[in-house]
């Protein structure tokens, strides 16, 4: 680094990956709203999706205890995918960057790489019905989907009607997830709390939907009076996740807000980090950024979609 006499810290690999730590632990991270993170450092992660018990049944004094295998039916393995991105800059145009311009590369390559997540996170949405083999979970089916493997047939988690987003909507999404079917056929009985997932042309819709304190006589407050019934899918149950890059603008999905209730992860097999490093051919520094991660779906329970089309 000699030969640039103003090489800045923030263009090292030490000030980038400072950088790094700054930006993945901001709060407005939307993508670290739709899943929890599995560190993980092996080139795949099988996931093992449970079955689970019948109901207990009730036996006699002495009698013996009945026997009963837990099973896990369904398995897929899920590879992260690499996100990386480089620039290079001429070791004159770093030691005449008055402006600090080019200074702010390495801020700019690792603000590519996180938006590269965002997308991955949208993606739970984006890609709910999709029947591609890479969007599938280990049922064999898509995140939400109308035939979802039981131990006695198929189920679905898509509410009926497609139902756009409202207040009647959100009692009919908890209703779902209150009777959602276990492996045996069980309601799950997922009464809340809850995370709502909006595009941006839905977050006021839902914004009005949660935030109200009674209940619209037409669902959403939209210049009707209001009725004296509480809103019972307010804001004390309802956590509201924007994300600007869902791609239906009509699309929302409701899962449990306990994240050993639903099952969407984030399997990150290496956090972003820097890469750094002269080029004397060209007399060049190159900058930059990768990280080893993808979305995967352990299981459907705990999620209910809709893709905002019905009435």
């Amino acid at each position: 680094m000699a030969r640039t006499e103003t090489y800045d810290l923030r263009l090292a690999h030490v000030g980038v990956d400072k950088a790094i730590a700054i930006y993945q632990d901001r709060p407005n991270n939307y993508w670290k709203q739709m899943a929890p993170t599995i560190p993980w450092d092996q080139a795949y992660y099988r996931v093992l999706q449970e079955a689970d018990f019948s109901i207990a049944p009730a036996i006699g004094q002495s009698q013996a205890l009945p026997i009963e295998d837990f099973e896990t039916p369904y398995t897929k393995d899920f590879t992260p995918l690499k996100f990386a991105l480089s620039a290079g800059n001429s070791w004159e145009s770093l030691q005449s960057d008055v402006l600090g311009i080019i200074k702010k590369t390495g801020d700019k390559l690792i603000k590519a790489v996180n938006k590269r997540y965002e997308v991955a996170g949208a993606s739970f949405i984006n890609l709910a019905t999709d029947t591609a083999t890479t969007s599938l979970g280990p049922d064999g089916v898509a995140l939400a989907s109308a035939s979802h493997p039981y131990q006695n047939g198929t189920t679905t988690n898509i509410l009926t009607s497609n139902p756009v987003l409202s207040q009647a909507a959100l009692e009919t999404a908890r209703y779902s997830l209150i009777t959602q079917y276990s492996h045996k056929g069980d309601p799950m009985a997922f009464g809340g709390p809850f995370v709502l997932y909006v595009p941006p042309a839905l977050i006021s819709v839902a914004e009005r939907a949660v935030g109200a304190r009674n209940y619209g006589v037409a669902g959403v407050n939209t210049g009707t009076a209001l009725g004296n019934d509480p809103n019972v899918m307010d804001a004390s149950k309802i956590k509201i996740v924007m994300n600007p890059w869902f791609t239906n603008a009509a699309a929302w999905g409701l899962r449990c807000a306990n994240e050993e209730d639903h099952g969407l992860r984030f399997i990150q097999r290496k956090a972003p980090t820097s890469h750094v490093w002269n080029d004397d051919a060209t007399e060049s520094t190159r900058t930059g950024v990768s990280g080893l991660i993808c979305p995967a779906i352990f299981d459907w329970r705990g999620f209910v979609y809709s893709s905002g089309a019905g009435s």
